[in-house]
């Protein structure tokens, strides 16, 4: 929102800045009343349009990783140990984006009563006074002592002048040109626009400059009709120092300066108006580029990482409905054991004559393919918890506990069409490999845990593919999170390159 608002203002501004700088001393005023209007409401949409290139390559994070895991409620953790680590304040806090929103609802709430009141106003003095019918618009006496004033097809003229004769008809042609030009329409737009967007200090500048137009608009209409501009300019400087009308309606003597009785001498030519319109919609075709949200298609998307430590709990059944954070959390994954003064040397003699009985299988086979006896794996595991980190680190053979959890993550449509291209992406779901076609039976709903991994040269498949993509489904991730949870205190059993002493 915040973001939204300062573009609001800085596109408005920029809009304005450009009408000064281009069209404001040219006598181009249906083009201005058009560029005017056309740029609040430019000013206010663009922010919200967001325009999304497709994507000439997709380039997924190496690791997606996003949102909390789920866990299945019953290998939870006990209760007692499910205590967020939050700390704890007496200190009062300050919702400022709740003053913020009171703050703005009071003053919109007291500018559009004021808004309301002029508009009831109006009302009144049309139900309330003479009408007479003048063509098709109507003219408004009031008892009071007003320079004649415009509301939509309402003329409201004093009746003491009206009935005497003493209103000229060149005003009354002036004040025909705002109703037949509907000029009440954009003050009531405006008035609008300023009731709600008090915050922006560029909207009272913008209706200054449509009511100003809306008088040259209405002077140039009277002078087409051949009019004595001398004549017409005395006229409008004797009217100054009179009572104004009504706040919202086009006024007769509204903004009298210098520069309105210049503006009617001048003249633009056609070649200047063209050039100036060209240049004002470019600059438009730029401010559109610098306020809209562009979505780069050479940005490659975040990495999407999450902490492992906060994890959600999820209640166990047929659904899985969310327990709200912080009611359950499981705590950080646990280190694996070790004691801080370690164990004796003959427990690490006899840990070391323990390795050397499969110290052979080590160097010919994998890790995963070493077969540790029950009673040589318990009696190591018992060792190795009660070593020092140090004395840790220099076995060969060693104990660690499982990984935790993947974290859910969600998949987008756009992700899948993409995973399809079998030349950049190998798919495995449910940790069986597929044929990328056959990601058209399936729709992001479908899965809980995505995780791509980006492949080196080096790798086996790298002439195939680049990128390798693990999905599991809804019932799948369940079953893995649930295993892998209950398995979170086995040991399990690596070995390390290390300069061991036998």
């Amino acid at each position: 929102m915040i973001s939204y608002l300062l573009k609001f203002v800085a596109c408005s501004g920029l809009l304005l800045f450009i009408y000064h700088l281009l069209l404001k001393n040219k006598a181009m005023y249906h083009f201005n009343r058009g560029y005017l209007l056309a740029a609040v409401m430019f000013a206010l949409a663009v922010p919200f349009i967001t325009i999304e290139q497709r994507p000439s390559l997709f380039m997924p994070a190496a690791v997606t990783m996003q949102q909390q895991v789920m866990v299945i409620q019953d290998v939870v953790m006990p209760k007692t140990d499910m205590r967020p680590d939050i700390p704890i304040t007496n200190a009062p806090t300050i919702n400022w984006g709740f003053i913020l929103f009171i703050t703005y609802t009071l003053i919109t709430g007291l500018l559009l009563v004021r808004f309301l009141k002029n508009l009831y106003n109006i009302w009144q003095a049309i139900v309330k006074n003479i009408n007479v019918n003048y063509g098709r618009q109507s003219l408004v006496l009031v008892p009071d002592k007003v320079m004649p004033h415009t509301f939509f097809n309402y003329i409201f003229l004093n009746d003491a002048d009206y009935r005497g004769g003493e209103i000229a008809v060149i005003i009354l042609k002036h004040e025909l040109a705002h109703a037949r030009q509907s000029h009440s329409a954009d003050v009531l737009f405006m008035e609008l626009i300023q009731v709600f967007c008090w915050f922006n200090p560029f909207i009272i500048f913008y209706r200054r400059a449509i009511q100003l137009n809306h008088e040259f608009l209405a002077d140039e209409a009277v002078l087409n009709n051949n009019a004595d501009i001398r004549a017409y300019q005395y006229l409008l400087l004797n009217s100054l120092g009179d009572n104004a009308g009504l706040g919202i309606t086009s006024q007769f003597n509204y903004s009298l300066t210098k520069k309105r009785l210049i503006m009617m001498t001048k003249k633009t030519s056609a070649l200047t108006a063209v050039l100036s319109s060209l240049a004002i919609f470019t600059m438009m075709g730029a401010a559109f580029v610098l306020f809209c949200n562009m979505v780069s298609s050479d940005k490659q998307p975040k990495p999407r990482v999450g902490k492992l430590s906060n994890i959600v709990i999820y209640k166990g059944g047929d659904t899985l409905q969310p327990v709200k954070w912080p009611q359950l959390i499981v705590p950080d994954y646990p280190k694996y054991p070790h004691s801080k003064e370690g164990v004796a040397q003959t427990a690490v003699d006899e840990y070391t004559a323990l390795v050397n009985k499969y110290l052979k299988d080590l160097n010919a086979h994998k890790p995963s393919q070493i077969k540790v006896t029950p009673t040589d794996r318990a009696r190591m595991i018992d060792i190795f918890k009660h070593m020092s980190i140090a004395q840790q680190q220099q076995q060969r053979i060693g104990f660690m506990l499982p990984s935790p959890p993947l974290p859910m993550s969600k998949v987008t449509q756009a992700e899948l069409n993409a995973f399809k291209d079998p030349k950049k992406f190998g798919v495995w779901l449910n940790d069986k490999h597929i044929n990328n076609a056959d990601l058209a039976n399936y729709k992001p709903a479908d899965f809980m845990q995505l995780f791509v991994s980006r492949l080196t040269p080096h790798a086996i498949n790298y002439k195939y593919y680049h990128y390798q993509v693990d999905l599991m489904t809804t019932d799948h991730y369940a079953t893995y999170l649930k295993q892998t949870l209950a398995e979170r205190n086995e040991s399990r059993m690596f070995t390390r390159s290390v300069p061991a002493v036998f």
